[in-house]
């Protein structure tokens, strides 16, 4: 039990003081924290834009999607291997295999799921079930909480020299790694 209160107060969302310093583009200087975030975000979203694809891939990945649109969506009278419910095992195995790791703006940490009585793992389950079945994301998921970490021995200043780790939903990430068996 000492293990939980250790993990849910590491995960305490206490202001330790670090802030990013002021982030210098070729117009401006972003000061105050909404601002920063816009740079970054900014800069990220040029960096992973499927602009920078090859016309190549980008040919090949329209024609792949185009071609396997219908592969995976749920059907309702479909019982293949693909769609059968989890069962209380494969959630079991799953978290066992996860590793304690930061968890997302939810702040549920897999020793809390660990804990939980077997009535509140069935919940769990039924409820990913209903998410398989219907094939549809809940919105908390398809969001992270980004921490910017400055590369080592990098100028402070330059948004490029930050890498950005996103915390996503262990409660989600219970889900794929069941998914992946």
């Amino acid at each position: 039990l000492s293990n939980v209160w250790k993990v849910i107060k590491n995960t305490n969302n206490k202001d330790r003081g670090e802030t990013i310093p002021d982030l210098k583009t070729k117009n401006t200087t972003a000061k105050t924290n909404i601002e920063k975030a816009n740079v970054l975000a900014e800069h990220y979203s040029k960096v992973s834009s499927t602009s920078n694809y090859t016309k190549k891939f980008q040919n090949h990945k329209e024609k792949f999607e185009t071609q396997n649109k219908d592969k995976f969506r749920p059907r309702s009278n479909n019982m293949s291997v693909l769609n059968i419910p989890f069962k209380m095992n494969e959630f079991k195995k799953a978290l066992k295999k996860c590793k304690n790791t930061s968890p997302g703006k939810d702040r549920l940490c897999y020793e809390m799921f660990r804990h939980m009585t077997s009535l509140s793992q069935d919940k769990i389950l039924s409820f990913y079930n209903r998410v398989w079945e219907k094939g549809e994301i809940p919105q908390s998921w398809k969001h992270s909480l980004i921490i910017p970490v400055l590369k080592p021995n990098k100028a402070k200043s330059d948004p490029a020299l930050y890498r950005l780790i996103a915390l996503t939903s262990n409660f989600c990430k219970l889900m794929e790694r069941m998914l992946r068996g």
